[in-house]
């Protein structure tokens, strides 16, 4: 039902004020309706309408409602003769309309929690708070703050609208926000009320006309917090049971919850199992089970985040948490409508409705790691080049589909194959963000599991000057950059680095260690070296060609030929021993121009 109409034909329960100025009593006059609503963590809202007979009111643009006009909403009490405002704010929108019922005006005045949407910003803090953050928003904004302290972080940074930063600590940390005037309060959602609210008293039959008050248990529900730490590559997770409900009726204490639900939160945004412990708690302590429901006569004091006082109403009777509330000045009477009780509630328009919150979305549009369980080898339905892992964020028990390993120049038969072995930490995406086609983007390190890195991985400058691929075993693919080139170099190696094959431009060497034989082979032509010290040179055919001298040299030198040996110089030969010895088994001829045996 509606109350009684309140006032006649003008709206005196309400006042407007312009740039600070009380509105003509013309325009007072044409004034047929006004609303203002204000919601916790929300944008407060005020539609005014006026007759505009001629439409007279909508033709100058710059005029009394231009855009940006700061307007004060005022709602008189007779009977305490006490003004309470209910929303200052700025005009953002103007409408004009015409119909059988005439010609109206109307404006949309924001609160100034808009000007915290009108443009996004970049907030970058180094061991500071959360409250710090919310400092800069509300300095750069013309705001005071009112919000309570929390824990230091080593870095943060935030690049979104202002708004949705506020939202997104305000969530975390389980707060409640509101902006009054040039007021940004926030406080905890579980156990304390608006900075500036007052206790409002309301007697059924007299100042509240109806209520109604709807407890559900299958609201009530434990939080389960889940994310992982890939620097430490451990699992981090928390729990919180669900928070008591705030109302304090008769009705609502004589139910009992024996068994909760329980919200996991997957890839939760937190650093440490104490912050994943924090943000169980803010997510237990915002939700609930009563929503409470009613309309009163005006009752400018009450505000979001206040505490309402509900008597004669038997059962019904008690204090409710304030989450909505609706002030309504017409020609037909003047109202309040509220959203009251512990349970998040969406509007007025529908207090039961509410989404159930799923476990994962079905779409996911970030980065997470993942832990990989199994390696697919292209058989068996296992698909090659590609893995299965599990989301540690989410759950451990959560597996995923084959999801493919990005490489480096993937094709048919080719490409950079590098696959991550199981129990490796990969980081993990989703093809258009749908979680049925993951990609693994690649793998990441951590305090257990740290790279093999040289010691002369950065010069003096600061610059990188070495790349490396190692392999599980510790070998080792290098490449060193010099711009000086006294060092550049290529190099390979086996675990323990007695194998190694160095190509530079200040030195070059291939090194084996003893016992382990190389064969260098073309065709008939082949080069072995045993590992023991022994050099084996075969082929059709071997030159040794020198520019100056060939010295060949050893405890005993055999020269074998199976059918003909020649020795043969342009100029002065000579044989020189101890002892010589020169047999044949055939002729022997000695022959020069003048032959001397002495």
């Amino acid at each position: 039902m509606s109350p009684a109409p309140r006032g006649g034909p003008n709206l005196i329960d309400v006042k407007i004020k312009v740039d600070g100025t009380p509105l003509s009593a013309a325009w007072q006059h044409d004034l047929v309706d006004v609303r203002v609503q204000r919601g916790l963590c929300s944008i407060g809202r005020a539609v005014l309408r006026f007759r505009d007979e001629g439409l007279a009111k909508i033709g100058n643009q710059g005029g009394l409602f231009a855009f940006g006009t700061t307007v004060e909403i005022v709602s008189s009490n007779h009977a305490t003769n006490r003004d309470v405002t209910l929303l200052t704010g700025e005009v953002v929108a103007r409408e004009a309309d015409v119909d059988t019922g005439g010609q109206h005006f109307a404006v949309t005045i924001h609160d100034a929690a808009a000007k915290l949407a009108a443009s996004s910003m970049t907030v970058t803090t180094l061991n500071a708070t959360q409250r710090d953050v919310l400092a800069k928003i509300a300095s750069a904004h013309g705001m005071r703050l009112n919000a309570p302290t929390d824990e230091v972080r080593e870095w943060s940074l935030h690049a979104r609208t202002p708004l949705a930063i506020v939202q997104e600590i305000a969530a975390l940390a389980g707060w409640h926000w509101t902006v009054t005037g040039d007021n940004l309060a926030l406080w905890p959602a579980s156990t304390a009320n608006a900075p500036e609210s007052t206790e409002v008293s309301a007697e059924l039959g007299a100042e509240l006309l109806n209520f109604q008050v709807r407890d559900s248990v299958a609201a009530v529900r434990d939080v389960a917090v889940h994310s992982w730490d890939h620097r430490k590559a451990q699992e981090v997770k928390a729990e919180a049971k669900a928070a008591e409900q705030r109302a304090t009726s008769p009705f609502v204490s004589s139910a009992r919850v024996k068994k909760p639900g329980k919200y996991v939160l997957g890839h939760a945004l937190v650093a440490d199992q104490e912050e994943a412990a924090r943000v169980a708690a803010a997510a237990a302590g915002t939700g609930g089970r009563v929503v409470a429901r009613g309309r009163a006569i005006v009752l400018g004091a009450l505000v979001p985040g206040g505490t309402l006082t509900v008597t004669n109403a038997g059962d019904l009777r008690g204090k409710y948490y304030v989450r909505e509330v609706e002030h309504h000045f017409g020609r037909g009477g003047a109202w309040t409508e509220f959203i009251a009780g512990d349970r998040d509630a969406p509007n007025l328009t529908d207090p039961w409705s509410q989404p159930t919150p799923s476990r994962v979305q079905t779409r996911f549009d970030r980065l997470t790691v993942a832990v990989v369980t199994e390696v697919g080898n292209g058989k068996e339905g296992k698909p090659a080049g590609a893995v299965r892992v599990k989301f540690v964020a989410l759950d451990g028990s959560v597996a995923s589909h084959w999801a493919t390993v990005v490489q480096q120049g993937a094709g048919k038969g080719r490409g950079f194959t590098m696959l991550p072995d199981v129990n490796d930490q990969v980081v993990i995406g989703f093809a258009d963000g749908d979680l049925r086609r993951p990609l693994v983007i690649g793998s990441v390190y951590s305090d257990r599991d740290l790279p093999d890195l040289p010691e002369e991985l950065v010069d003096s400058s600061g610059a990188v000057v070495i790349q490396s691929l190692v392999t599980r075993n510790g070998d080792r693919f290098e490449m060193r950059a010099d711009p000086q080139g006294k060092k550049h170099h290529v190099r390979i190696s086996l675990k323990g680095e007695k194998h190694r094959l160095r190509l530079g431009e200040d030195a070059s060497e291939f090194v084996v260690p003893d016992g382990v034989p190389i064969e260098v082979s073309a065709g008939a032509a082949k080069i072995v070296l045993d590992g023991k010290g022994k050099i084996t040179l075969e082929g059709n055919d071997i030159i040794l060609k020198a520019k100056n001298s060939v010295d060949i040299s050893g405890t005993t030198v055999k020269i074998a030929a199976s059918s003909s040996a020649e020795l043969s110089a342009n100029g002065a030969a000579k044989v020189k021993s101890s002892a010589t010895n020169i047999e044949s088994s055939g002729p022997t001829v000695v022959k020069g121009a003048v032959v001397n045996i002495n």
